[in-house]
């Protein structure tokens, strides 16, 4: 099973990203802002965390009082919010992994699947 290479700007960014790209039938967006249903994850994503008119779309999305979580963005407030907490992370990029078909690699699916 070969995997597409990757486009790495997609990780400067990659809960916007995602919710762009992948998770797009998932995402709830308003504007320059969009976030996973609180069922499937917790975050919320910015297209771009410096333009003040994607924290108004936010504002509007998530409604006064909201408590979000914004993967990548800048640690100090932006006017209007608090940080409440904050959480590090790190992302890793292997430069050198040479990826290769699996004939044992079984593609996902909701279909149950028996193992024995």
């Amino acid at each position: 099973m070969s995997l597409p290479a990757l486009d790495q700007s997609v990780l400067d960014n990659p809960a916007w990203a995602s919710l762009r790209g992948a998770h797009r039938h998932l995402a709830q967006t308003y504007g320059r802002t969009a976030r996973y249903p609180a069922d499937v994850a917790p975050f919320h994503a910015l297209a771009d965390p410096a333009d003040p008119a994607a924290w108004a779309d936010l504002a509007a999305l998530v409604g006064p009082g909201a408590e979000i979580s914004l993967a990548g963005a800048p640690l100090e407030a932006f006017p209007g919010w608090a940080v409440l907490g904050s959480v590090s992370g790190v992302q890793f990029i292997d430069e050198s992994l040479a990826a290769a078909d699996d004939a044992e690699a079984v593609v996902l699916t909701t279909t149950p699947r028996r193992w024995c």
